[in-house]
């Protein structure tokens, strides 16, 4: 972030933790269907949009939403209720980044398409580490006040226009993909972290490494996936209270001398590990041999310097024509990649029915709360894979509690 002076958050999705399924389901108990159907976490439509916009007030969208649906005895204070439970908090640790950010110098700013109404919930929850609002930001810029919504060319004009910031030196964070199209397009700079965040830029590494460690290619889609964008405060207690950490771990492990499994996802490591002293744009990584035992790799994988070095590297290799050479793809014996194999993981949900997705083949522990829920048993990797799709909720959160090396690393 060397030439980054601003910061501007969406609310939504970026710094405000949404639950969807949680606002459409109010608006049906309260029999408002069809106004469910309209709920869009990214671009606000009918009379939505028309209030995000401040073209007419909260009571005026209400009572378009009782005529959409036919419901003229509901009261706009129910209505209110069922659109403040698309809202469910702010981590505190994302107010203390931006006291962080703020402490460097950076200016921070707040660009949303929002209402009167919801804003009362967002208020509330920016009070959670006693501090209001205002505090963290410099300026708060809303679509219902500006008259404008995002994508649209006009809103982040305006803004520029009343802070002064210039876009290049701008970072801009938001979670809909219009909205960051149109940003780019004005200059601002993006920020798209899903591709470490995922798990993606870990696998491909993982799959190179592989193939030069066993000589065995194995296809991205055929490697289970998980990344840390659903992690919780939740996860961060639990881990702290069993005196762990939780990183995104690669890893590839030769569980026999024909088979070999290959995984991605977020692990307890314990501090007798070498990753667990492993922070920040720091990457660590460990090699284990037949002959030589472990290996341990520690440094940097961002920054100007770090990066200029490995484009540098790449240039002078095309430049010189050198190609990387996978000689053990042509051994006559490789080791053949399973996923039957079994892990022992951490499963946090709450509306997500993980035990009725997933058929642990032994359950060890689970808790149930009112605010979340957890459950610690064995399954197989087979079925983790068969089944990632429908663990993508918000509300889900996978983590390995390793079974591999326990003695040895």
């Amino acid at each position: 972030m060397e030439k980054i002076k601003n910061v501007v958050f969406d609310l939504g999705g970026v710094l405000v933790d949404l639950d969807l399924n949680r606002c459409i389901a109010a608006f049906r108990t309260l029999g408002m269907d069809a106004v469910a159907e309209l709920i869009n976490p990214y671009y606000p439509a009918e009379m939505i949009g028309r209030l995000e916009h401040g073209d007419i007030t909260f009571h005026e969208a209400c009572e378009e939403m009782r005529r959409l649906s036919g419901t003229p005895d509901v009261p706009d204070e129910r209505i209110a209720w069922a659109y403040g439970e698309f809202l469910v908090t702010i981590p505190v640790t994302k107010l203390r980044q931006i006291e962080a950010l703020r402490r460097r110098g950076i200016r921070t700013y707040v660009l949303s398409n929002n209402n009167p109404a919801s804003m009362e919930f967002v208020r509330r929850m920016f009070t959670a580490d006693g501090h209001d609002m205002e505090y963290y930001f410099d300026a708060v810029y809303l679509s219902y006040r500006m008259h404008e919504l995002k994508p649209s060319e006009a809103i982040f004009r305006k803004m520029i226009a009343a802070s002064g910031l210039e876009p290049a030196e701008t970072l801009f964070i938001d979670d809909g993909r219009k909205n960051v199209d149109a940003a780019q397009a004005l200059g601002f700079a993006e920020s798209d972290p899903s591709f470490d965040i995922e798990g993606y830029d870990s696998l491909f590494k993982l799959v190179i490494i592989t193939v030069h460690a066993l000589g065995t290619y194995v296809a991205p889609e055929r490697i289970f996936t998980y990344g840390i964008s659903t992690i919780h405060d939740s996860d961060i207690q639990y881990a702290r209270e069993k005196n762990v950490k939780i990183k995104l771990v690669a890893q590839v492990v030769k569980v026999s001398d024909e088979h070999f499994t290959m995984f991605v996802m977020p692990e307890f490591v314990t501090p007798a590990k070498y990753i667990y002293s492993v922070d920040d744009e720091y990457n660590g990584v460990v090699i284990r041999g037949e002959c030589y035992d472990r290996q341990f790799m520690f440094g940097k994988g961002a920054g100007s310097l770090p990066t200029a070095s490995s484009i540098l590297s790449d240039i002078m290799a095309r430049l010189n024509n050198y190609r990387y050479e996978y000689k053990k793809m042509n051994y006559i014996e490789k080791p053949d990649y399973t996923t039957d194999i079994t892990l022992k993981i951490y499963a946090r949900y709450k509306e997500t029915d993980v035990q009725g997705i997933l058929n642990f083949s032994k359950i060890h522990e689970q808790f149930i709360s009112e605010e979340s829920n957890y459950v610690i048993g064995e399954i197989p990797l087979r079925e983790l894979l068969e089944k990632r799709s429908q663990l993508s909720g918000r509300d889900v959160f996978l983590a390995n509690i390793p079974i591999f090396f326990l003695n040895r690393d």
